[in-house]
């Protein structure tokens, strides 16, 4: 396969960069497993000056809360977002809507994260030696691939609001949703944010019945995406 060869329709441009990764193609740089690539996102986000997208075929609370994590250094005005998930993770990860209210839902064939148009990230295909894997590049090709087949994708996309009917939650909320994910304790919970046992117990019931859960363990199950 050579450089032209990297087509630009959205399913078969993942299945041209995983054979380019198991070929261990220059152009392709491998970066470890996901869990160790946090620190390749956040140096490139501190470089960032134009534009981050990405877009998701699966989403759970830690991946969750390890991308917002990276993205915290990204929050001024002069980049632009647009932020793509496959339809399933609003019900994997419920918070994800709260946490990225501008997003889309829609057809993902694959993850990607495409910064300045200049470096996209991708991971390794499963089934695969190089599953669970990060991978970066800067060749013009396949930036060029990736770039058209992520608009592709978004114009495809439509609210999320459409995958949904559960709102935006209030900050306090959701910050007593992520908390109750983690098994915290009323008690707990209120020392950590500086409310009352009575305001924490009031919010864990808002978050059960935006939920439609049963009850605290049900709503906990639903938050980190194995309740269903």
């Amino acid at each position: 396969m050579g450089a032209e060869d990297v087509r630009t329709s959205p399913g078969a441009f993942f299945d041209d960069v995983a054979t380019l990764m198991l070929r261990g193609d220059p152009r392709l740089t491998p970066l470890g497993p996901h869990r160790l690539a946090d620190d390749h996102f956040r140096r490139r986000a501190e470089q960032v000056r134009h534009s981050v997208w990405n877009m998701q075929n699966r989403m759970s609370l830690r991946a969750l809360r390890r991308g917002a994590a990276v993205a915290a250094g990204l929050e001024h005005d002069a980049v632009t977002h647009r932020d793509l998930y496959a339809p399933l993770c609003v019900d994997s990860c419920p918070l994800v809507t709260t946490a990225v209210p501008a997003m889309r839902v829609g057809p993902v064939p694959g993850p990607m994260l495409l910064t300045d148009g200049s470096h996209v990230f991708l991971s390794g295909p499963e089934g695969t030696r190089v599953s669970g894997s990060v991978w970066a590049s800067q060749d013009p090709v396949i930036l060029a691939a990736a770039t058209a087949v992520f608009e592709e994708c978004w114009r495809a996309a439509r609210p999320w609001q459409e995958a949904t009917d559960r709102p935006v939650l209030e900050r306090r909320t959701y910050e007593v949703a992520l908390r109750l994910a983690d098994g915290a304790g009323d008690r707990e919970i209120a020392a950590e944010l500086g409310i009352s046992r009575r305001t924490v117990s009031a919010e864990v019931r808002t978050v059960i019945d935006w939920l439609q859960a049963r009850g605290r363990g049900h709503a906990i199950a639903l938050l980190v995406g194995v309740g269903r």
